[in-house]
This record gives C-alpha cells, structure tokens and sequence, in this order.
C-alpha cells in the first residue's frame, strides 16, 4: 500500500543520488547540500500532491522513518553562519505561501539553487584532482577561518568574565588547505589587516592564481 514509509524512503534515496556522495571508507551516503529539515519541507509539499496519503507526515515521524529504514544516508549538521540567504528563508518561504501552487513553485526554485550548489563543489573536485594532477600547471586553495570569538586572547575555557570584555586582544586564525602540499595555519591581528587584504596576502604567500573562500 502507499504508506508514509513506502513513498518516503525510495524519495528520500533518490534525493540522495541526486545530492550525495558514497563515503571512500564505508557504505554511508552523505548528503552534499540541503538541511535535514530543509528535505523534510521539501517532501511535505511533495507529499501534498499524492492523492493515496490522507496528509503530508510531519517533521518527526520523517526523522523516525529515515533513522529506521536509513541509517546509511546521513545528513551533516550546516553551520548557520555558513548558510545563504536561499537557505534561510527557504522555510519561512514555504510558511508565508498560501496554496500549494506556490509552495511547489518555492520548492522548484530551491532544487534550482541546490543544483547550482551541487555544480560548484563538482567543479572544485574536478579542480582539485587537477591540480594534485598537474601541480605545474595549477595550483588549489582553500582559506578557511576561526569564528573570531574564539580566537580571543586571553583564552578563557567557561567564558571571559564580565569585567574584562575590552581587555582582550582580536585574533584572527586562518588554515589555508593547498592540496597536495602540507596545511599551513595563519594567524593576525583583527586591528593590522581586514579579511581582503589578508586574503590576498595568503594568496601572495603561495604564488597561486585562483582562490577558493567557502
């Protein structure tokens, strides 16, 4: 019959072809793009168009059924401040629309943003194995950087007490992944440089021509 079990999980591994990538080391698929509540909306409003179910499932008999039924298809947790303005409203996007009509055209609008999501990290696997490749001809780099409150000296592990908030001195800690040689760390001053000029300094540093910033 068409169980909530029955049209979940063979929708939920197909978006997992469509978005995953199978792990080297094991059997698990790991869900490129997309939050996990992020698919559960999505199928919501897919399930609102199938006749045989009475009503869409909600969030936690979803998250249920995929713990149960699978387990290899596992969704890492996305930073928030990572997350792009499509992301973020994509919910409340969905919330606001008053008919099924336009919920269906948001979801479309989203697998389009999720699908040029997916283009860009092929195209960075395909320069990256490039440059492992061919290292005289191209050169792969990622800057990657700290949340700057972190990074604040002195370090204090349960958080700086009140009476000192303006005594601590703004460090920015910087790892640059250039594949195929070893990582490096960088570090400078919040007060020396901004983001750009320390990006270009970075770039400088390794004589390379084309920078990826996530």
């Amino acid at each position: 019959g068409c169980t909530r079990k029955n049209v979940f999980i063979p929708w939920l591994e197909d978006y997992a072809k469509r978005y995953g990538q199978q792990m080297p080391n094991s059997h698990k698929i790991e869900l490129c793009v997309g939050s996990k509540m992020q698919i559960a909306k999505k199928f919501q409003v897919h399930a609102e168009g199938m006749c045989d179910l009475r009503s869409p499932p909600v969030e936690s008999t979803m998250y249920a059924l995929w713990k149960t039924h699978a387990p290899h298809i596992i969704c890492p947790k996305r930073n928030s401040f990572s997350k792009c303005t499509a992301c973020c409203t994509f919910k409340n996007s969905l919330q606001k629309a008053q008919s099924y009509k336009n919920r269906v055209i948001i979801v479309q609008e989203f697998d389009k943003h999720l699908d040029a999501q997916m283009r860009e990290r092929m195209q960075y696997y395909r320069n990256r194995a490039h440059a492992r490749s061919h290292p005289e001809e191209a050169m792969s780099v990622i800057l990657d950087g700290m949340t700057q409150k972190t990074t604040e000296i002195p370090y204090f592990p349960c958080g700086a007490p009140k009476s000192i908030p303006t005594l601590r001195y703004g460090l920015h800690v910087f790892g640059a992944l250039v594949h195929g040689q070893t990582p490096r760390v960088f570090l400078h001053a919040s007060t020396n440089m901004n983001d750009i000029i320390f990006y270009n300094s970075c770039s400088n540093c390794y004589g390379c021509i084309n920078i990826s910033i996530p």
